[in-house]
Protein backbone atom coordinates (compact mmCIF):
# COMPACT_ATOMS: atom_id res chain seq x y z
CA UNK A 1 0.00 0.00 0.00
CA UNK A 2 1.89 3.70 -1.09
CA UNK A 3 0.97 5.11 2.00
CA UNK A 4 3.11 6.68 4.61
CA UNK A 5 2.11 4.26 7.48
CA UNK A 6 3.04 1.36 5.08
CA UNK A 7 5.87 2.72 3.61
CA UNK A 8 7.55 3.36 7.34
CA UNK A 9 6.51 -0.20 8.37
CA UNK A 10 8.21 -2.11 5.23
CA UNK A 11 11.43 0.19 6.44
CA UNK A 12 11.13 -0.58 9.82
CA UNK A 13 10.59 -4.86 8.74
CA UNK A 14 13.81 -4.24 6.87
CA UNK A 15 16.14 -3.57 9.24
CA UNK A 16 14.39 -5.08 12.60
CA UNK A 17 15.92 -8.57 12.39
CA UNK A 18 19.37 -9.61 12.60
CA UNK A 19 21.86 -12.15 14.25
CA UNK A 20 25.50 -12.15 16.05
CA UNK A 21 27.14 -13.18 12.73
CA UNK A 22 25.36 -11.14 10.57
CA UNK A 23 26.40 -8.08 12.68
CA UNK A 24 29.67 -8.97 12.32
CA UNK A 25 29.63 -8.32 8.76
CA UNK A 26 27.39 -5.25 8.32
CA UNK A 27 25.32 -2.80 10.26
CA UNK A 28 22.27 -4.15 11.06
CA UNK A 29 20.39 -1.23 9.30
CA UNK A 30 21.90 -2.69 6.14
CA UNK A 31 20.49 -6.06 6.43
CA UNK A 32 18.30 -6.92 3.45
CA UNK A 33 14.87 -8.95 4.71
CA UNK A 34 16.23 -11.99 2.53
CA UNK A 35 19.03 -11.99 5.14
CA UNK A 36 17.29 -11.65 8.16
CA UNK A 37 15.08 -13.88 7.60
CA UNK A 38 17.42 -16.41 6.34
CA UNK A 39 16.75 -19.20 9.11
CA UNK A 40 14.15 -20.12 11.39
CA UNK A 41 14.89 -17.78 14.21
CA UNK A 42 14.92 -14.93 11.50
CA UNK A 43 11.48 -16.35 10.81
CA UNK A 44 10.14 -17.38 13.70
CA UNK A 45 10.91 -13.79 15.13
CA UNK A 46 8.85 -12.52 11.97
CA UNK A 47 6.30 -14.20 12.72
CA UNK A 48 5.61 -13.25 16.19
CA UNK A 49 5.95 -9.79 15.65
CA UNK A 50 2.90 -10.78 12.83
CA UNK A 51 0.83 -12.19 15.43
CA UNK A 52 1.69 -8.97 17.69
CA UNK A 53 0.17 -6.72 15.05
CA UNK A 54 -2.95 -8.39 16.12
CA UNK A 55 -3.12 -6.98 19.76
CA UNK A 56 -2.64 -3.45 18.59
CA UNK A 57 -5.03 -0.85 19.99
CA UNK A 58 -6.65 -0.63 17.03
CA UNK A 59 -7.34 -4.30 15.65
CA UNK A 60 -7.99 -7.01 18.21
CA UNK A 61 -6.56 -5.03 21.03
CA UNK A 62 -9.53 -2.96 21.62
CA UNK A 63 -11.10 -0.97 18.53
CA UNK A 64 -12.60 -3.89 16.04
CA UNK A 65 -14.03 -5.23 19.11
CA UNK A 66 -15.61 -2.03 19.92
CA UNK A 67 -17.31 -0.83 16.81
CA UNK A 68 -19.01 -3.25 15.86
CA UNK A 69 -20.79 -2.93 19.42
CA UNK A 70 -21.52 0.92 19.26
CA UNK A 71 -23.08 0.20 15.61
CA UNK A 72 -25.47 -1.97 16.43
CA UNK A 73 -28.08 -2.44 19.20
CA UNK A 74 -26.34 -4.32 22.53
CA UNK A 75 -24.54 -0.78 23.86
CA UNK A 76 -24.42 3.09 23.67
CA UNK A 77 -22.25 5.72 24.69
CA UNK A 78 -23.47 7.93 27.58
CA UNK A 79 -23.09 11.52 27.22
CA UNK A 80 -20.81 11.25 29.66
CA UNK A 81 -18.07 10.30 27.58
CA UNK A 82 -14.11 10.87 26.68
CA UNK A 83 -15.21 11.45 22.72
CA UNK A 84 -13.95 7.67 21.71
CA UNK A 85 -16.41 6.17 19.09
CA UNK A 86 -18.67 8.85 18.94
CA UNK A 87 -18.69 8.84 14.86
CA UNK A 88 -18.97 4.92 15.13
CA UNK A 89 -21.61 5.92 17.10
CA UNK A 90 -23.78 8.00 14.69
CA UNK A 91 -22.63 6.78 11.50
CA UNK A 92 -20.68 9.94 11.16
CA UNK A 93 -17.95 8.45 9.36
CA UNK A 94 -14.72 10.50 8.20
CA UNK A 95 -12.29 9.42 5.17
CA UNK A 96 -9.73 11.21 6.41
CA UNK A 97 -9.74 9.94 9.80
CA UNK A 98 -12.20 6.38 10.32
CA UNK A 99 -10.31 3.41 10.23
CA UNK A 100 -7.22 4.86 8.50
CA UNK A 101 -5.60 3.19 11.81
CA UNK A 102 -6.68 -0.21 11.20
CA UNK A 103 -6.15 -0.19 7.72
CA UNK A 104 -2.64 1.12 8.00
CA UNK A 105 -1.93 -1.87 10.47
CA UNK A 106 -3.88 -4.86 9.14
CA UNK A 107 -1.68 -4.05 5.39
CA UNK A 108 1.49 -3.87 7.50
CA UNK A 109 0.53 -7.55 9.36
CA UNK A 110 0.01 -8.86 5.67
CA UNK A 111 3.33 -7.32 4.50
CA UNK A 112 5.27 -8.95 7.06
CA UNK A 113 3.84 -12.19 6.74
CA UNK A 114 4.11 -11.47 3.15
CA UNK A 115 8.08 -10.71 3.40
CA UNK A 116 8.45 -14.05 5.51
CA UNK A 117 5.84 -16.02 2.68
CA UNK A 118 8.57 -14.79 0.20
CA UNK A 119 11.62 -15.43 1.81
CA UNK A 120 10.82 -19.10 3.45
CA UNK A 121 12.12 -21.57 0.83
CA UNK A 122 15.89 -19.84 0.83
CA UNK A 123 15.81 -20.35 4.82
CA UNK A 124 17.76 -22.31 6.84
CA UNK A 125 15.95 -24.85 8.76
CA UNK A 126 13.89 -28.18 8.31
CA UNK A 127 11.09 -28.36 5.98
CA UNK A 128 8.66 -29.07 8.68
CA UNK A 129 9.75 -26.51 10.74
CA UNK A 130 9.12 -24.15 7.52
CA UNK A 131 6.14 -25.37 6.77
CA UNK A 132 5.04 -24.73 10.44
CA UNK A 133 6.03 -21.29 9.98
CA UNK A 134 4.32 -20.91 6.47
CA UNK A 135 1.67 -22.02 7.88
CA UNK A 136 0.55 -19.53 10.78
CA UNK A 137 2.14 -16.94 8.35
CA UNK A 138 -1.03 -18.07 5.85
CA UNK A 139 -3.54 -17.97 8.65
CA UNK A 140 -2.57 -14.42 9.61
CA UNK A 141 -3.05 -13.68 6.70
CA UNK A 142 -6.50 -15.00 5.78
CA UNK A 143 -7.79 -13.24 8.59
CA UNK A 144 -6.21 -9.64 8.20
CA UNK A 145 -7.82 -10.18 4.61
CA UNK A 146 -11.52 -11.09 5.76
CA UNK A 147 -11.35 -8.50 8.61
CA UNK A 148 -10.76 -5.63 5.98
CA UNK A 149 -13.22 -6.96 3.33
CA UNK A 150 -15.93 -7.14 6.50
CA UNK A 151 -14.93 -3.70 7.26
CA UNK A 152 -15.02 -1.81 4.25
CA UNK A 153 -17.32 -3.76 1.66
CA UNK A 154 -20.83 -4.96 1.15
CA UNK A 155 -21.45 -8.28 2.93
CA UNK A 156 -20.83 -11.34 0.47
CA UNK A 157 -24.11 -12.01 0.10
CA UNK A 158 -25.27 -9.01 -1.84
CA UNK A 159 -23.13 -9.49 -4.74
CA UNK A 160 -19.51 -11.32 -4.88
CA UNK A 161 -18.59 -8.91 -7.70
CA UNK A 162 -18.81 -6.02 -5.69
CA UNK A 163 -15.86 -3.95 -4.61
CA UNK A 164 -13.56 -5.52 -1.85
CA UNK A 165 -10.26 -4.72 -0.79
CA UNK A 166 -6.69 -5.21 -2.28
CA UNK A 167 -5.33 -8.74 -1.93
CA UNK A 168 -1.66 -8.88 -1.23
CA UNK A 169 -0.05 -11.60 -1.85
CA UNK A 170 3.45 -10.06 -2.28
CA UNK A 171 5.98 -7.97 -0.28
CA UNK A 172 5.86 -4.94 -2.67
CA UNK A 173 5.13 -1.29 -2.47
CA UNK A 174 2.34 -0.71 -5.23
CA UNK A 175 -0.62 0.85 -6.14
CA UNK A 176 -3.33 -2.22 -6.03
CA UNK A 177 -6.85 -1.80 -6.97
CA UNK A 178 -9.76 -2.88 -5.19
CA UNK A 179 -10.21 -6.91 -5.67
CA UNK A 180 -13.88 -8.06 -5.67
CA UNK A 181 -15.55 -9.12 -2.60
CA UNK A 182 -15.73 -12.87 -4.23
CA UNK A 183 -12.02 -12.33 -4.88
CA UNK A 184 -11.12 -11.59 -1.63
CA UNK A 185 -12.85 -14.56 0.19
CA UNK A 186 -11.43 -16.96 -2.61
CA UNK A 187 -8.25 -16.12 -1.34
CA UNK A 188 -8.94 -16.22 2.11
CA UNK A 189 -10.05 -19.56 1.84
CA UNK A 190 -7.27 -20.82 -0.30
CA UNK A 191 -4.99 -19.23 2.40
CA UNK A 192 -6.85 -21.65 5.38
CA UNK A 193 -6.45 -24.70 2.93
CA UNK A 194 -3.04 -24.61 2.12
CA UNK A 195 -2.28 -23.31 6.19
CA UNK A 196 -4.15 -26.84 7.15
CA UNK A 197 -1.64 -28.74 4.94
CA UNK A 198 0.93 -26.83 6.48
CA UNK A 199 0.76 -26.65 10.26
CA UNK A 200 1.52 -29.95 11.94
CA UNK A 201 2.12 -28.41 15.52
CA UNK A 202 -0.75 -28.04 18.31
CA UNK A 203 0.44 -24.46 19.32
CA UNK A 204 -3.03 -23.65 20.65
CA UNK A 205 -4.97 -21.16 21.67
CA UNK A 206 -2.05 -18.64 21.34
CA UNK A 207 -0.77 -19.57 17.83
CA UNK A 208 -2.88 -21.06 14.59
CA UNK A 209 -3.36 -24.44 14.38
CA UNK A 210 -5.43 -26.45 12.03
CA UNK A 211 -8.50 -26.38 14.63
CA UNK A 212 -8.25 -22.59 14.21
CA UNK A 213 -8.32 -22.14 10.67
CA UNK A 214 -10.99 -24.73 10.37
CA UNK A 215 -12.73 -21.89 12.86
CA UNK A 216 -12.03 -19.18 10.64
CA UNK A 217 -13.47 -21.48 7.63
CA UNK A 218 -16.51 -21.40 9.45
CA UNK A 219 -17.38 -18.26 9.93
CA UNK A 220 -16.01 -17.25 6.25
CA UNK A 221 -18.30 -19.77 5.21
CA UNK A 222 -21.62 -18.75 7.06
CA UNK A 223 -20.62 -15.16 6.12
CA UNK A 224 -20.55 -16.52 2.63
CA UNK A 225 -24.22 -18.53 2.97
CA UNK A 226 -22.57 -21.28 2.04
CA UNK A 227 -23.77 -23.46 4.78
CA UNK A 228 -22.91 -27.10 3.70
CA UNK A 229 -19.14 -25.94 4.11
CA UNK A 230 -19.76 -24.03 6.88
CA UNK A 231 -21.18 -27.12 8.65
CA UNK A 232 -18.39 -29.47 7.59
CA UNK A 233 -15.57 -26.60 8.73
CA UNK A 234 -17.97 -26.32 12.14
CA UNK A 235 -17.86 -29.95 13.14
CA UNK A 236 -14.20 -30.68 12.56
CA UNK A 237 -13.68 -28.34 15.32
CA UNK A 238 -16.60 -29.29 17.42
CA UNK A 239 -14.97 -32.82 17.22
CA UNK A 240 -11.50 -31.83 17.79
CA UNK A 241 -11.48 -32.09 21.64
CA UNK A 242 -12.74 -28.68 23.07
CA UNK A 243 -15.40 -28.71 25.68
CA UNK A 244 -17.61 -25.84 26.88
CA UNK A 245 -16.40 -23.84 30.17
CA UNK A 246 -18.08 -25.26 33.58
CA UNK A 247 -21.65 -23.04 33.33
CA UNK A 248 -21.56 -22.91 37.01
CA UNK A 249 -18.06 -20.88 36.77
CA UNK A 250 -18.60 -18.41 34.38
CA UNK A 251 -18.13 -15.48 36.11
CA UNK A 252 -14.33 -16.84 35.86
CA UNK A 253 -14.24 -17.39 32.14
CA UNK A 254 -13.14 -13.95 31.08
CA UNK A 255 -10.23 -13.47 33.50
CA UNK A 256 -8.73 -16.92 32.62
CA UNK A 257 -7.06 -17.76 29.72
CA UNK A 258 -6.29 -21.51 27.74
CA UNK A 259 -9.73 -22.76 28.62
CA UNK A 260 -10.75 -25.77 27.26
CA UNK A 261 -13.52 -23.84 24.98
CA UNK A 262 -10.37 -21.55 23.54
CA UNK A 263 -9.56 -22.27 20.20
CA UNK A 264 -7.24 -19.47 19.44
CA UNK A 265 -7.01 -16.69 21.66
CA UNK A 266 -4.82 -13.32 21.50
CA UNK A 267 -2.89 -13.74 24.46
CA UNK A 268 -1.81 -10.36 26.07
CA UNK A 269 0.92 -10.92 29.05
CA UNK A 270 0.32 -8.72 31.92
CA UNK A 271 3.44 -6.54 31.36
CA UNK A 272 1.46 -5.68 28.16
CA UNK A 273 -1.26 -4.22 29.60
CA UNK A 274 -2.28 -0.87 27.77
CA UNK A 275 -3.35 1.22 30.62
CA UNK A 276 -6.74 2.78 30.46
CA UNK A 277 -6.33 1.44 26.36
CA UNK A 278 -6.83 -1.95 27.90
CA UNK A 279 -10.23 -3.33 25.70
CA UNK A 280 -12.60 -3.40 28.89
CA UNK A 281 -11.76 0.30 30.17
CA UNK A 282 -14.10 1.76 27.43
CA UNK A 283 -16.72 -0.36 29.32
CA UNK A 284 -15.54 -0.15 32.51
CA UNK A 285 -16.43 2.89 35.41
CA UNK A 286 -13.32 2.67 36.70
CA UNK A 287 -11.70 3.38 33.29
CA UNK A 288 -13.33 5.83 30.57
CA UNK A 289 -16.88 4.26 31.13
CA UNK A 290 -18.17 5.55 27.86
CA UNK A 291 -19.68 2.23 26.91
CA UNK A 292 -22.78 0.81 28.70
CA UNK A 293 -25.13 -1.91 28.17
CA UNK A 294 -28.60 -1.22 26.22
CA UNK A 295 -31.86 -2.00 27.53
CA UNK A 296 -32.59 -3.69 24.25
CA UNK A 297 -30.40 -6.32 25.23
CA UNK A 298 -30.74 -6.98 28.83
CA UNK A 299 -34.51 -7.50 27.88
CA UNK A 300 -33.16 -10.23 25.42
CA UNK A 301 -32.00 -12.75 28.55
CA UNK A 302 -34.39 -14.86 29.74
CA UNK A 303 -34.97 -15.84 33.22
CA UNK A 304 -32.19 -18.31 34.62
CA UNK A 305 -29.93 -17.19 32.14
CA UNK A 306 -26.14 -17.64 33.88
CA UNK A 307 -24.89 -15.25 31.31
CA UNK A 308 -26.78 -12.21 32.36
CA UNK A 309 -24.79 -12.20 35.60
CA UNK A 310 -21.81 -11.90 34.00
CA UNK A 311 -22.27 -10.18 30.86
CA UNK A 312 -23.64 -6.77 32.66
CA UNK A 313 -23.67 -5.55 36.49
CA UNK A 314 -25.43 -2.40 37.88
CA UNK A 315 -23.07 0.39 39.28
CA UNK A 316 -24.64 3.52 40.20
CA UNK A 317 -27.81 3.31 38.52
CA UNK A 318 -26.42 2.01 35.05
CA UNK A 319 -25.67 -1.20 33.46
CA UNK A 320 -21.94 -2.03 32.59
CA UNK A 321 -20.03 -4.78 30.57
CA UNK A 322 -19.26 -7.60 33.27
CA UNK A 323 -17.03 -9.71 30.63
CA UNK A 324 -13.36 -7.66 30.41
CA UNK A 325 -13.25 -6.41 34.16
CA UNK A 326 -9.82 -7.32 34.53
CA UNK A 327 -7.14 -9.81 34.15
CA UNK A 328 -4.14 -10.82 36.81
CA UNK A 329 -4.41 -7.50 38.23
CA UNK A 330 -4.89 -5.36 35.50
CA UNK A 331 -8.13 -3.42 35.24
CA UNK A 332 -9.34 -3.89 31.46
CA UNK A 333 -6.74 -6.27 30.46
CA UNK A 334 -8.42 -9.20 28.78
CA UNK A 335 -6.98 -11.95 25.96
CA UNK A 336 -9.51 -11.82 23.20
CA UNK A 337 -11.06 -15.24 22.70
CA UNK A 338 -11.38 -14.43 18.90
CA UNK A 339 -12.68 -18.20 18.29
CA UNK A 340 -14.41 -20.49 21.01
CA UNK A 341 -15.99 -23.64 20.82
CA UNK A 342 -19.79 -21.87 21.70
CA UNK A 343 -19.57 -19.65 18.83
CA UNK A 344 -18.94 -22.81 16.60
CA UNK A 345 -21.98 -24.58 17.63
CA UNK A 346 -24.21 -21.54 17.04
CA UNK A 347 -22.35 -21.25 13.43
CA UNK A 348 -23.18 -24.88 12.87
CA UNK A 349 -27.22 -24.76 14.28
CA UNK A 350 -27.39 -21.56 12.06
CA UNK A 351 -25.84 -23.62 8.69
CA UNK A 352 -27.80 -26.80 9.33
CA UNK A 353 -30.67 -24.53 9.50
CA UNK A 354 -30.35 -22.93 6.46
CA UNK A 355 -29.02 -24.89 4.19
CA UNK A 356 -30.04 -26.87 1.16
CA UNK A 357 -31.65 -29.26 2.85
CA UNK A 358 -32.33 -28.78 6.51
CA UNK A 359 -31.20 -30.26 9.43
CA UNK A 360 -33.91 -28.72 12.28
CA UNK A 361 -32.99 -31.85 14.46
CA UNK A 362 -29.05 -30.82 14.41
CA UNK A 363 -29.50 -27.14 14.50
CA UNK A 364 -31.54 -27.89 17.49
CA UNK A 365 -29.16 -30.06 19.40
CA UNK A 366 -26.38 -27.28 18.73
CA UNK A 367 -28.77 -24.80 20.10
CA UNK A 368 -29.55 -26.69 23.45
CA UNK A 369 -25.55 -27.15 23.96
CA UNK A 370 -24.91 -23.62 24.58
CA UNK A 371 -28.08 -23.09 26.07
CA UNK A 372 -27.81 -25.94 28.52
CA UNK A 373 -23.85 -24.44 29.31
CA UNK A 374 -25.80 -21.21 30.43
CA UNK A 375 -28.64 -22.90 32.47
CA UNK A 376 -31.66 -22.58 30.25
CA UNK A 377 -34.13 -25.39 29.14
CA UNK A 378 -34.52 -26.54 25.35
CA UNK A 379 -35.57 -23.71 22.93
CA UNK A 380 -37.86 -26.68 21.46
CA UNK A 381 -37.47 -25.55 18.19
CA UNK A 382 -34.75 -24.43 16.52
CA UNK A 383 -35.76 -21.25 14.22
CA UNK A 384 -33.76 -18.53 12.58
CA UNK A 385 -35.21 -16.08 15.16
CA UNK A 386 -33.73 -18.08 18.25
CA UNK A 387 -30.29 -18.60 16.52
CA UNK A 388 -30.30 -14.90 16.22
CA UNK A 389 -31.24 -14.14 19.65
CA UNK A 390 -28.43 -17.01 21.18
CA UNK A 391 -25.67 -15.64 19.29
CA UNK A 392 -26.87 -12.07 20.08
CA UNK A 393 -26.29 -13.33 23.96
CA UNK A 394 -23.42 -15.36 23.63
CA UNK A 395 -21.49 -13.39 21.57
CA UNK A 396 -22.10 -9.93 23.13
CA UNK A 397 -19.43 -7.31 23.73
CA UNK A 398 -17.22 -9.60 21.47
CA UNK A 399 -17.38 -7.81 18.21
CA UNK A 400 -19.76 -9.76 16.08
CA UNK A 401 -23.03 -7.78 16.67
CA UNK A 402 -23.20 -4.79 13.86
CA UNK A 403 -21.73 -7.48 11.28
CA UNK A 404 -24.10 -10.62 12.38
CA UNK A 405 -27.04 -8.14 11.17
CA UNK A 406 -25.57 -6.83 8.11
CA UNK A 407 -25.04 -10.16 7.18
CA UNK A 408 -28.74 -11.10 7.99
CA UNK A 409 -29.70 -8.34 5.67
CA UNK A 410 -31.10 -6.65 8.88
CA UNK A 411 -32.09 -3.16 9.53
CA UNK A 412 -30.30 -1.84 12.84
CA UNK A 413 -33.13 -0.72 15.50
CA UNK A 414 -32.11 0.48 18.56
CA UNK A 415 -33.77 1.69 22.14
CA UNK A 416 -31.12 3.56 23.58
CA UNK A 417 -29.62 6.35 20.83
CA UNK A 418 -30.98 9.55 22.86
CA UNK A 419 -34.86 9.93 21.54
CA UNK A 420 -36.77 8.98 24.03
CA UNK A 421 -34.13 7.06 26.31
CA UNK A 422 -32.88 6.98 29.78
CA UNK A 423 -31.40 10.59 29.06
CA UNK A 424 -27.85 8.87 29.40
CA UNK A 425 -27.40 8.22 26.07
CA UNK A 426 -25.60 10.05 23.83
CA UNK A 427 -27.81 11.37 20.28
CA UNK A 428 -27.58 9.26 17.53
CA UNK A 429 -30.26 7.29 15.27
CA UNK A 430 -31.83 5.14 16.26
CA UNK A 431 -32.41 3.45 12.81
CA UNK A 432 -30.38 2.42 10.18
CA UNK A 433 -31.73 0.97 6.74
CA UNK A 434 -30.58 -2.50 5.72
CA UNK A 435 -29.70 -0.85 2.38
CA UNK A 436 -27.46 1.96 4.30
CA UNK A 437 -23.91 2.88 2.56
CA UNK A 438 -23.38 3.06 6.28
CA UNK A 439 -22.74 -0.24 7.11
CA UNK A 440 -19.43 -0.31 5.63
CA UNK A 441 -16.46 2.36 6.32
CA UNK A 442 -15.26 4.52 3.73
CA UNK A 443 -11.64 3.81 2.13
CA UNK A 444 -9.19 6.09 4.15
CA UNK A 445 -8.40 9.31 2.12
CA UNK A 446 -4.73 8.89 2.65
CA UNK A 447 -4.97 5.82 0.43
CA UNK A 448 -7.06 7.34 -2.29
CA UNK A 449 -4.77 10.72 -2.21
CA UNK A 450 -2.04 8.34 -3.20
CA UNK A 451 -3.21 5.11 -5.05
CA UNK A 452 -4.95 6.49 -8.06
CA UNK A 453 -6.16 3.15 -8.56
CA UNK A 454 -8.34 2.86 -5.93
CA UNK A 455 -11.82 4.02 -5.33
CA UNK A 456 -13.88 5.43 -3.15
CA UNK A 457 -17.26 3.08 -0.98
CA UNK A 458 -20.75 4.37 -2.27
CA UNK A 459 -22.16 7.39 -0.33
CA UNK A 460 -18.51 9.11 0.45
Amino acid sequence: MKNIKILSTLFAFLIMFSCEDKLELQPAQSLSVSESLGDLDGLFTGLIGAYDELQDVNYYGRDQVVINEVRADNVYISINNSNRFLNDFRYEYRANATQLAFWGDAYSLILRVNNILQNIDAAEGTQTDKDQIAGEALFLRAITHFDLVKTFALPYGEGAGNPGVPVMLEPSISEPARNTVGEVYAQVIADLIEAKNLITEDNGPYRATDDACDALLARVYLYMEDYANAEASASAVIGAGYTLFDGTDLATFWGTHGTSEEIFTIRRLANETLGSDNLGQIFNPQGYGDIRVSNDLINVYEAGDRRAAVDYYNQDGFNWVGKYLSQEGNPGLTNNKVFRLAEMYLIRAEARLLKASPDAAGALADLDAVRTRAGLPSAGTATLAAIKQERRVELAFEGHRALDIFRWGDAVTRIACGAGGTGDELNAPCFLAADSPLRIYPIPQQELDVNQNMTQNPGY
